[in-house]
């Protein structure tokens, strides 16, 4: 997921800065408050946190350093046959400097968090970007 104004909140010194430990703290939360339909399947998807996408990860979806905050890796439900071998689980990228750079408390932090993992969520039931536009988790 892209942050539509990233630009807008480089360097803004209002940004939150957590610990590793409290921004996992603030990942719970905001999976608590995920829908009871996607919760079942987050079982079978990893969610990993890392400072910052690096420049494989910035082409694979066109976009800046600053820009991403989550990123979806792995075959989506949709592509999936019963024959196939997944060699690795599905995946979530939280991007923890870009959320932070973006989020002034940590309600507003649950709440992109929260918004960034259905975005990414969605990409795991075979949504696109159009999709997820459409859907309001664009």
């Amino acid at each position: 997921m892209r942050h539509p104004n990233c630009t807008a909140f480089r360097g803004t010194s209002q940004a939150m800065h957590l610990s590793d430990r409290n921004f996992d703290e603030v990942i719970e939360v905001a999976i608590d408050e995920l829908p009871e339909q996607f919760l079942e399947h987050l079982d079978e998807v990893l969610i990993d946190v890392m400072d910052l996408p690096d420049k494989q990860m910035q082409q694979e979806v066109e976009s800046t350093k600053h820009g991403l905050l989550g990123l979806y890796r792995g075959i989506p439900l949709p592509d999936r046959s019963v024959n196939q071998i997944v060699e690795m689980p599905a995946r979530i990228i939280l991007f923890k400097k870009n959320i932070e750079r973006i989020c002034q408390d940590r309600d507003e932090m649950i709440e992109q968090i929260r918004i960034t993992l259905l975005h990414e969520i969605g990409h795991h039931f075979g949504f696109d970007e159009e999709d997820l536009e459409e859907l309001g988790y664009g």
